[in-house]
């Protein structure tokens, strides 16, 4: 289920349970029923707004990775004691569980780790 539908029941049961819940001699007035469902819209088109972002700056890194093929990159390499910088060409991109990683050399790479691009010599 969408995050989206998800809201939708979420409010729907919400609304049930305070109709429900509402003192017969007071009951909810109309003009407050409709800012609700005003708001529910607003919160409903924000989390599609936002998926759609989310969607769009996936590809933009597939991308974006996929413009480094053939890249010579430099990236931040640890031995447990000291930090250095290497470079590389980016030699294959790789994709998985929406997870981009890059291979330079024998090492699988993210785009987070790459700190320069540069043209391969």
């Amino acid at each position: 289920m969408s995050d989206a539908t998800n809201l939708t029941v979420d409010y729907l049961q919400l609304l049930v349970t305070q109709l429900s819940n509402q003192n017969p001699l007071d009951p909810m007035d109309a003009n407050d029923m409709s800012a609700q469902l005003a708001q529910f819209s607003q919160v409903s088109e924000l989390e599609e707004l936002n998926s759609t972002f989310s969607d769009t700056l996936g590809l933009l890194q597939q991308n974006y990775a996929g413009s480094l093929l053939g890249q010579e990159v430099s990236y931040l390499v640890s031995d447990g004691e000291e930090i250095t910088t290497e470079t590389g060409t980016v030699t294959e991109i790789g994709i998985a569980d929406d997870e981009i990683s890059l291979l330079v050399g024998s090492t699988v790479l993210t785009l987070d780790d790459i700190l320069t691009v540069g043209a391969s010599s």
